[in-house]
């Protein structure tokens, strides 16, 4: 069995553990890639800043909802697990 996976194009590295962890730390891999081909710029190049201090920027709302998909979810009331 591997122990340690080290990758070049992530920075960060996968080890085996006995610890109680939460299903939903996998995301992290998808956020890592999400940022390493570039979909952060282009969610920030394509919409902009909101009109009011208040307002969800276009990164967290995408990445909110892409990340409950990828996840499982099926209805926005899902986003709650994340």
């Amino acid at each position: 069995m591997i122990d340690k996976i080290q990758q070049n194009l992530l920075n960060f590295k996968l080890e085996v553990t006995s610890d109680c962890i939460t299903a939903k730390s996998g995301l992290l891999v998808f956020v890592k890639l999400a940022e390493e081909v570039g979909l952060t710029k282009l969610i920030h190049c394509l919409f902009g800043r909101p009109g009011s201090n208040r307002g969800i920027r276009a990164y967290d709302y995408v990445m909110s909802i892409l990340l409950m998909l990828i996840g499982g979810g099926k209805y926005l009331e899902d986003i709650r697990q994340i």
